[in-house]
């Protein structure tokens, strides 16, 4: 009856405590880090992807919008690799990131939370210009183009009103045509909004618990540290709970910490291998093989693998803490029951 009660206890209690605190506390290290976020989408690794030649060489087909426009792959790739503003962009990513930030730190003095898209606005503005130039340059021209295009080209794109600028009517000079493909990419960037605002999340049912934490990194350390003190309260009244012989009580307490254990240290390594070159190398697809030797596919794995190795490290780190405790405590009752034997 009592090693029911102890499994009861653990199953329903201990066990998601355990399993929460391995996962949380190497989560907080990086989940609220604003630095952790700043170098995915404006370090140098995605410096790496926007500055990828094979990236744009993929744009092959059509691109159609929801407005209505299209454009040619091809010439939209070429355009885009001599006209992106890849160090404005990076840093308008990383304002975003701030404000982001500044926003949730802010805590319950703002009521939405907001991300300012104005310095995004102006670098994609900026490049409106050479995009057009280079994209009037290398669309394909044809005389089977309709009469109506040119009226649409003139109108704008609109949801019942779709502009294909894939081809350029030969009717149509390209002084014209480039105005067009201007005016329809200022018009797209200009109906970006300044901001992106959703509202803050409701309080839910721990908010009176952490209502003086003065930010959200300090809520989190705070929920983390109970969640601890809950699992390990679990844990060792469990192995109490359970038998009266100190032998059996290291048994259990080795068991069901290792157990908890090597579900965290496999979710780490899983993610750490996950964009591992070596081991993708070792996949005996032949089709994957082709596609993980694409040099666009490639940047991108890079470009992932640095926040997937750092998610990944904290995992393995408080995994591997829980299997060497729990097989040290499983050894140590080993050695106990030597010893009275002895």
């Amino acid at each position: 009856m009592r090693k029911l009660l102890a499994l009861a206890l653990y199953v329903f209690i201990g066990l998601p405590a355990i399993l929460g605190t391995l996962f949380l506390v190497p989560i907080r290290g990086w989940v609220l880090d604003r630095d952790f976020y700043k170098a995915v989408v404006s370090g140098p690794e995605a410096r790496a992807v926007l500055e990828s030649p094979a990236l744009y060489e993929r744009l092959d087909g059509a691109i159609r919008f929801e407005s209505g426009l299209v454009l040619s792959g091809p010439a939209t790739g070429k355009a885009l690799k001599a006209s992106l503003p890849v160090p404005e962009i990076l840093s308008a990513a990383g304002s975003a990131v701030d404000s982001a930030f500044d926003a949730l730190e802010s805590g319950r003095n703002a009521d939405r939370f907001t991300v300012r898209l104005v310095p995004l606005k102006t670098a994609l503005a900026k490049g409106v210009p050479e995009f057009a130039r280079v994209y009037a340059a290398e669309v394909p021209s044809s005389s089977a183009v309709p009469e109506d295009a040119l009226a649409a080209l003139a109108s704008g794109p609109a949801p019942g009103n779709p502009v294909d600028l894939s081809v350029r009517p030969a009717a149509l000079p390209e002084s014209a045509f480039r105005e067009a493909i201007r005016s329809a990419l200022a018009e797209a960037v200009s109906s970006i909004p300044d901001t992106a605002e959703a509202p803050m999340p409701e309080p839910g049912p721990g908010e009176a618990f952490l209502s003086s934490a003065r930010n959200p990194r300090e809520a989190l350390n705070r929920a983390a540290l109970w969640l601890s003190l809950l699992a390990g309260g679990i844990w060792v009244a469990g192995a109490f709970v359970s038998s009266d012989s100190a032998t059996k009580r290291l048994r259990w307490l080795g068991g069901t910490l290792l157990a908890p254990g090597l579900v965290v240290l496999t979710a780490g390594a899983a993610l750490r291998l996950a964009a591992d070159p070596l081991v993708l190398r070792t996949i005996q697809d032949p089709e994957l093989q082709r596609a993980l030797a694409d040099p666009a596919l490639r940047v991108v794995r890079d470009w992932i693998r640095r926040p997937l190795w750092t998610v990944s490290t904290g995992f393995l780190v408080s995994g591997s803490v829980a299997v060497i405790l729990g097989g040290g405590l499983s050894a140590s009752r080993r050695a106990l029951r030597y010893r009275d034997f002895e």
